[in-house]
């Protein structure tokens, strides 16, 4: 059968056995006024939800939110936990230092914390050298022996060919973007100097449109009003 999700705020003083009130009351509604058999149980309970805006306008994004977890189906109340749907944590085609800066914003902003001083820290690093290059390498596999087009990965995997590297079908290419254009992770042949560090920034600002809905200029806080 088909399952899906909806949301819906209760008081914070509802109790576990409360959940399950509230979803037997939804399935009498629904099947009184829609006239339509449907099982609802309760999943988890977060304490303070964030959903992004979908880009164009400010309307919800589908099927993508973050929250701060503390109660879960079958283990009760749990230590608060952050767990996001649908962002870009779950790239892997995605720099880790871009992934782990938006795991950081989403879990200070959920927790009440200021997010502006953790995005002009990266900034910093970023623009010092000061990250290191492991961290800032996109990875993807290479997918066919021949591209009519060929993306960069595959341009990365053949200017490690000249390094004498050999990248075949299924091997995944770890690539840098430089002021010397793409070029392979390999054996340490890229330095922090290198990086081309306004190509990061526009992935950083990519990142904190689709997760918190604005770029960064040093007003991220007053925005989000935290």
């Amino acid at each position: 059968s088909d399952t899906d999700s909806v949301f819906v705020v209760i008081p914070k003083d509802t109790t576990e056995e409360g959940y399950y009130d509230l979803a037997r009351y939804l399935e009498l509604c629904i099947r009184e006024r829609m006239g339509v058999d449907i099982t609802v149980e309760p999943d988890k309970l977060f304490s303070r939800i964030y959903f992004p805006r979908r880009g164009g306008d400010s309307t919800a994004a589908k099927k993508k939110y973050a929250g701060l977890v503390t109660w879960r189906k079958g283990k009760g109340r749990i230590k608060p936990a952050v767990e996001t749907v649908g962002m870009e944590t779950v790239r892997s085609d995605w720099p880790q230092a871009i992934k782990d800066l938006q795991k950081l914003v989403v879990s200070e902003y959920l927790t009440g914390g200021r997010v502006t001083p953790l995005v002009s820290e990266f900034v910093t690093m970023l623009k010092k050298g000061q990250i290191p290059v492991e961290q800032l390498a996109l990875s993807k596999s290479i997918s066919k022996a021949d591209y009519k087009v060929e993306p960069h990965h595959v341009q990365a995997a053949k200017k490690a060919e000249k390094l004498g590297y050999k990248f075949y079908v299924g091997d995944k290419v770890q690539y840098v973007y430089t002021y010397f254009g793409i070029q392979p992770l390999v054996n340490g042949n890229v330095k922090p100097e290198h990086v081309d560090v306004n190509y990061y920034l526009g992935l950083m600002n990519n990142m904190l449109e689709r997760t918190v809905g604005v770029r960064y200029d040093g007003t991220l806080d007053q925005y989000l009003g935290v």
